[in-house]
């Protein structure tokens, strides 16, 4: 059977779900063994995994920032892992 009908197929040696810093290091590590590694990820570009926030990453609001712009991008770059009520509230 053909992968085809599914869409695009990427072949690679190496498939990492993930791209935070254990998906970036699995990959790199893989990378030394293969040619072909690939990491994918669900998150916005640059903000992947919760490491940014487990290092102290801090979110702050401005007087000129719109407050409902604000909250839908903590809420996204959290990748839904807080509650948006949460943060309005905070």
């Amino acid at each position: 059977m053909s992968l085809e009908h599914l869409g695009r197929v990427i072949e690679t040696d190496v498939l990492v779900i993930g791209g935070g810093i254990g998906g970036l290091w699995a990959g790199l590590r893989a990378k030394a063994f293969v040619d072909n590694v690939m990491i994918v990820d669900k998150g916005p570009v640059g903000y992947t995994s919760q490491a940014y926030f487990a290092i102290g990453g801090h979110q702050a609001f401005f007087p000129e920032d719109n407050i409902d712009s604000w909250v839908k991008d903590v809420v996204y770059i959290t990748d839904g892992l807080v509650e948006q009520d949460v943060v309005e509230a905070v």
